[in-house]
């Protein structure tokens, strides 16, 4: 888990699993948190920040799924 930037009351919170996906969003004011691969992960970091925090609200951003032959939609 990698917080960037101050979390504050009247700005969302930004959540993405990889440093990777974080890239473009660092051009805001906004903050950032990374929060690793799987859901334990992500609900571990998030649940951590809201116990410390209050964001205005928390947007998650990023992707989800794999490539692998022969999987394919939703």
């Amino acid at each position: 888990m990698r917080l960037h930037r101050a979390i504050s009351s009247d700005l969302p919170l930004l959540v993405v699993a990889l440093e990777e996906e974080s890239t473009h969003l660092h051009v805001t004011e906004l903050p950032v948190l990374v929060t690793g691969v799987g859901k334990v992960n992500a609900g571990v970091a998030v649940a951590t920040i809201l116990g410390e925090f209050s964001p205005a609200r928390v947007i998650n951003l990023g992707t989800a799924g794999a490539l692998r032959d022969g999987v394919s939609g939703t």
